[in-house]
């Protein structure tokens, strides 16, 4: 069962325990935390799931594909039961795309 409410405080305390670095901005209608302006994820709900976007990693190996604009996408980790989302996982996938903006940049 998805339980947005305790997903978004969770995911909201991951963020403040481990990526102090990043900063939360509103785009589109959404909250999105990124690191010198460059977008890294969001949590966005929906009816019937939520899903975790992380911006412009061609290295994640997800199954969706979204695109924000014509420079900005996101692969996204679709959920449906917030019991079952594995955080260790989704911190490396953090820590994946956060490397690639300091690395770059």
């Amino acid at each position: 069962m998805l339980d947005q409410t305790e997903l978004q405080e969770n995911f909201e305390q991951l963020i403040a325990d481990k990526y102090s670095q990043l900063q939360a901005t509103t785009k589109w209608n959404q909250t999105m935390w990124h690191i010198n302006g460059d977008l890294v994820v969001s949590l966005i709900h929906m009816a019937n799931k939520s899903k975790f976007c992380l911006f412009n990693n061609d290295e994640l190996d997800l199954d969706k594909l979204q695109r924000w604009n014509t420079t900005t996408y996101s692969k996204n980790l679709e959920v449906h039961d917030s019991k079952s989302i594995d955080w260790s996982l989704l911190s490396e996938m953090i820590d994946q795309t956060i490397s690639q903006y300091t690395t770059t940049h």
